[in-house]
């Protein structure tokens, strides 16, 4: 911008030389400016002779006669210098404006520049603070709730007072209290239930063992300790099947997958076979391809296991429990038949 400025006032120096050179005075006075005294200027004939300059220009040439922009340094003092010759050729004018200024002026312009901006800017910064400090004051609040809570307080939170952004947080996290709740209440509803069955068991069990301590005879101990093994027995089957039920209670019953119906059959009598071959029952198979349907797998193989274990333990020695499989007519049929 500032050598712009020097070339549009070489430029009027030079139409003013061609036309007026007889006319101008030798030396210019100082206009009344503040940045006059730093902007000088020299009309040379032939390059060679001083015919005009302004009264703050040094008698040596600014340049050395080149056409164009350039730096000179004349008595300690740097210039930035345009040059340029007449449409005649015949006279040399120097336009030049001391370094110091145009540096001076740049920082003078950078200072202005940049003073608002110093200023605006903490107090932008502090507007921010404050605007992020209230945007995040519902959620700041909703963690102090949730970390203030009791473990056992699984009631909903309230979503009325928080902001749009926050909604969907606060729903998820009270379906979330919702699925703890209900998995607690199963919880406490299994211990119950199994408080319940496993105590008429184990005052079976007592009972048994009182009457062998205070049995007279052998004979009556050893039916009474009979008798405590077989409450044994029963309890672990009752313990047996409660942990089945708190199995199948955490199975996902709307989760299914193709299942082989056959090979989950023959995996369950595989499983079966030590029990059933120690009382003498059999377990058969009938199934002459595989079977496959849409369930869940882990459901079937309690459902069979529960089906093969009550038959095994209600056949007479020396009969058979089949299984049997068949699909016709598009529909799969899956039976437990047994003598007892």
């Amino acid at each position: 911008m500032l050598d712009a400025h020097l070339l549009q006032a070489a430029t009027l120096l030079v139409v003013q030389t061609s036309h007026e050179l007889n006319e101008i005075e030798t030396e210019y006075e100082e206009l009344q400016h503040k940045y006059s005294p730093h902007i000088a200027f020299q009309v040379w004939e032939g390059g060679k002779t001083l015919r005009i300059h302004s009264a703050n220009a040094p008698a040596l040439p600014f340049a050395s006669g080149g056409q164009g922009f350039s730096d000179s340094v004349i008595d300690g003092q740097g210039w930035r210098v345009y040059s340029s010759w007449d449409n005649s050729g015949e006279y040399l004018i120097h336009v030049a404006e001391l370094a110091d200024v145009r540096e001076q002026l740049a920082r003078t312009i950078a200072r202005n520049l940049l003073q608002p901006v110093l200023i605006s800017l903490p107090l932008l910064a502090i507007l921010l603070w404050v605007a992020v400090a209230r945007g995040l004051r519902p959620l700041v609040e909703l963690t102090r709730e949730v970390e203030q809570r009791e473990p056992d307080n699984l009631a909903p939170l309230d979503a009325g007072a928080a902001p749009r952004e926050v909604v969907p947080l606060i729903e998820r996290l009270n379906r979330l209290f919702t699925r703890i709740a209900a998995s607690i209440e199963e919880e406490r509803r299994f211990t119950a239930d199994a408080a319940h069955e496993l105590r008429t068991p184990v005052a079976a069990i007592k009972a048994q063992a009182q009457v062998a301590q205070a049995a007279s005879s052998k004979e009556e101990r050893i039916h009474a300790l009979d008798n405590v093994i077989l409450g044994c027995d029963r309890a672990a089957h009752l313990i047996e099947q409660l942990l089945t039920l708190s199995r199948v209670d955490s199975l996902d019953g709307g989760v299914a997958e193709p299942c082989q119906l056959r090979s989950i059959a023959a995996e369950v009598i595989a499983a079966l076979a030590p029990s059933a071959l120690e009382k003498g029952v059999r377990l058969e198979l009938l199934a002459r391809d595989e079977v496959v349907l849409l369930g869940n797998p882990a459901l079937l193989r309690v459902l069979l296991r529960n089906l093969l274990d009550n038959s095994v333990k209600h056949t007479a020695p020396g009969t058979s429990v089949q299984v049997s499989i068949t699909h016709e007519g598009g529909k799969i049929s899956l039976s437990v038949s047994d003598d007892g």
